[in-house]
């Protein structure tokens, strides 16, 4: 949560020093109205047309935990296959 409060705050500085002409209403309908849930989305142009690309929030990634590994682990031996 702290993580995606530094991203935005650092977004939206980002946003008003790129365009320091245009107003907050402005970048937030350029920048962040398009995305899920009011965040940031970056047009980009191609030869095919416009492409958006969304940056997701930290805390959307599920946390995955893992085995840990053992010492004596091989991973050439049978036993260890899971």
């Amino acid at each position: 949560m702290a993580l995606d409060n530094w991203l935005f705050r650092a977004l939206r500085k980002w946003t008003k020093r790129r365009h320091p002409n245009k107003g907050p209403r402005w970048r937030w309908k350029a920048y962040w109205s398009l995305g899920d849930r009011g965040w940031f989305v970056v047009r980009v142009k191609t030869k095919r047309g416009q492409r958006l690309h969304r940056l997701i929030r930290t805390t959307s990634v599920s946390i995955v935990r893992h085995i840990k590994v053992l010492g004596e682990a091989n991973p050439f031996d049978p036993k260890y296959d899971g």
